[in-house]
């Protein structure tokens, strides 16, 4: 029973550590020491030693020499990797998704982003955009009818958000440039054209990734 709690706890911890990486709360680079990180989850340390080996083991963490620990990074040739299994994933599921998907649901989503891109062209705040940037998205990954795929796409969302966050944070106004893209993306569902969607599709996280790779060194 001890060690199903202990295992729980290091769950948890690793849950909390990475949406702190993923958010960009925790910039690339950022030291991570396990004493303060157990201090400020009130744990022991070793549920946050065990959550950082997990994280290092998926790419999120550097375990460097004499056990220094930092946030790692997304360099052009993993963030390319990473766009490369998200076009993959996602072309495969728009396909599905197309076909299966809500007219209502479909509706719901355009007038959404009608109102978030109106509400942005009067105040210019980016932040009118944010809560609405990973919708269309969302709905491909819900309405693919494909569970296997799903479990892929959802095992994988922890690297897209963290490639995602590392897109706004050089390029703030990609959320921006990203809205017409989206609504083109949902244009084609709409019509149920699956072709017209996937190539939508690729063509937004093409330019997403290259409005990224314009500022990152190899």
């Amino acid at each position: 029973m001890k060690r199903i709690l202990l295992k729980s706890l290091s769950a948890e911890v690793e849950t909390r550590l990475k949406d702190e990486i993923t958010s960009g709360r925790l910039h690339p680079g950022s030291s991570i020491s396990i004493a303060d990180l157990a201090e400020q989850f009130g744990t022991s340390v070793t549920p946050v030693r065990d959550a950082v080996h997990k994280l290092a083991s998926i790419g999120f963490v550097n375990v460097l020499p004499r056990k220094e620990i930092r946030v790692a990074s997304l360099d052009r040739r993993k963030l390319r990797h990473v766009f490369d299994i998200r076009i993959a994933l996602e072309g495969l599921a728009i396909r599905e998704a197309t076909k299966y998907i809500p007219g209502a649901a479909l509706e719901r989503a355009g007038q959404t982003l009608d109102q978030a891109e109106a509400k942005y062209a009067s105040s210019a705040d980016i932040a009118d955009l944010l809560p609405h940037d990973s919708l269309i998205h969302d709905l491909i990954v819900e309405h693919c009818d494909n569970e296997m795929l799903i479990t892929l796409m959802r095992g994988f969302h922890d690297l897209s958000s963290w490639a995602q966050q590392t897109v706004i944070r050089f390029e703030p106004l990609a959320v921006a440039k990203a809205l017409p893209e989206h609504k083109q993306i949902l244009a084609a569902m709409r019509a149920r054209d699956a072709a017209r969607a996937e190539k939508a599709l690729r063509e937004h996280l093409e330019s997403s990734l290259e409005r990224a790779l314009a500022h990152l060194t190899e």
